[in-house]
């Protein structure tokens, strides 16, 4: 079971390095008079909530869960970079 989790979790961070390098590479072609503090945060935090789910599905060990974290996961991840303005929040908070 631990090798199906790794070989998912595998498949995902690739996945998310090539959304989290498309971000950054957008970055590249966007001016702005502030420094990216918040955007460069955004794509860090990404690698943090996937990690910790990764951490997660490994203690719990079954199928069961971690179907359940993969489907929190995703919907977390969703919210985080589609629904919550989470940009302007890390910039209040570290700007």
């Amino acid at each position: 079971m631990k090798s199906f989790i790794h070989i998912a979790n595998v498949i995902f961070l690739v996945g998310l390095i090539v959304f989290g390098l498309f971000l950054y590479f957008g970055l590249k072609f966007v001016t702005q008079s502030d420094p990216y503090t918040g955007e460069y945060l955004f794509i860090a935090t990404l690698f943090v909530i996937w990690g910790a789910f990764y951490y997660f599905q490994l203690r719990l060990g079954s199928i069961k869960g971690f179907s359940l974290l993969l489907c929190i996961e995703v919907c977390f991840l969703f919210l985080w970079i589609f629904v919550l303005d989470s940009v302007l929040f890390l910039e209040y908070i570290f700007e």
